[in-house]
């Protein structure tokens, strides 16, 4: 794996960690949420007995009803501010996926560029071998040359030797 992309990855893993726990904040409000509601229930349900075993106290139902009616006022106000966080958490996860998938193309599209980098790198690899070879040929043609020009040289000197000696 290229080094950006373990280094995009190490970048993207706390805040997906960030994410996942936020969602399990959430869903432990909403554990907290759903035992106020059966909280909610059962005091319903001791509310209807009583009022069928307490038919000749409607002062007191009535007042009980009052109060009934305030919570059912907070737990209203409650619920809208749930819906309300919860468009926002839907808003949320919605932008995040978005920046995820453009995160996947972007890692996609890099990807694609490191292959084409190091295609490329192969490429200028083998012709550096190949340049290398070439001069090393030139190289030992030079040398070749040199040795025949300083023989035909010590030729020639031998020869004026000779024919200066003879």
């Amino acid at each position: 794996m290229p080094l950006e992309l373990k280094d995009l990855k190490k970048f993207l893993e706390p805040h997906f960690r960030n994410i996942a726990n936020e969602f399990l904040k959430i869903g432990e409000k909403f554990v907290e949420i759903d035992k106020r509601f059966d909280q909610i229930d059962e005091k319903f349900a001791q509310i209807g007995e009583k009022f069928i075993q307490l038919d000749e106290k409607f002062t007191q139902v009535d007042k009980r009803f009052d109060k009934i009616d305030e919570r059912f006022v907070l737990i209203d106000k409650r619920f809208d501010r749930i819906e309300t966080k919860l468009e926002t958490i839907e808003s949320d996860v919605a932008d995040i996926k978005s920046q995820l998938e453009s995160l996947v193309r972007r890692v996609e599209l890099l990807e694609g560029r490191v292959g084409v980098l190091e295609a490329r790198m192969n490429s200028i690899d083998y012709q550096l071998r190949d340049i290398r070879k070439t001069l090393e040929d030139i190289d030992q043609r030079e040398r070749e040359y040199i040795r025949r020009e300083e023989l035909k040289a010590v030729e020639k000197r031998l020869e004026k030797l000779e024919k200066a000696v003879f």
